[in-house]
């Protein structure tokens, strides 16, 4: 399952229990949000790692 999320729905506990269903995660989040860049991918989107859920990366 692939949870699809906006700016609006992405506190920390939200997207840690969105996470514990063990769905992957799209989301479209605020420009405070500063996660790590593991790399850059041509079409501007990058891959990350959710330093509180502790999952596996994602594509961001």
């Amino acid at each position: 399952m692939i949870a699809l999320l906006d700016r609006g729905f992405s506190s920390n506990a939200f997207l840690e229990a969105v996470a514990d269903t063990g769905a992957a995660i799209l989301a479209r989040l605020s420009a405070a949000r500063k996660p790590p860049i593991l790399r850059r991918f041509e079409d501007g989107s990058f891959l990350s790692k959710d330093r509180h859920a502790g999952r596996p990366h994602h594509r961001v």
